[in-house]
């Protein structure tokens, strides 16, 4: 499981150790920008993940580094979120950004 959004670390996601939920040690902690760019929530969509920066959109790949289990690529010519609940998820993901309405498949 992955989470974001804590106010004191704006930047980092955290994910769970595998197969046990309710643990997540200090090490668990992926900082993905700098803490002036808000992580703002994340998604699942066609079998991807992905986060929601309030500038960008990032997707979340596995990766086979054994000290990093995830890796962060942006979503080329995407918009962050205005706010962290603007975005709906079906056929393909719609968010609001702070300029208007955009769709994006993944």
């Amino acid at each position: 499981m992955l989470s974001c959004g804590a106010t004191t670390d704006a930047g980092s996601v955290y994910h769970t150790k595998p197969g046990d939920p309710d643990s997540a040690p200090l090490s668990a902690r992926i900082e993905v920008t700098s803490p002036s760019e808000v992580l703002m929530n994340g998604c699942l969509h066609n079998s991807r993940s992905f986060v929601f920066t309030d500038r960008r959109i990032f997707g979340i790949l596995p990766s086979s580094d054994p000290f990093a289990r995830f890796q962060f690529v942006e979503i080329g010519h995407t918009k962050g979120l205005k706010d962290r609940w603007g975005f709906c998820v079906g056929p393909k993901i719609w968010y609001y950004a702070p300029d208007g309405i955009y769709e994006f498949d993944g």
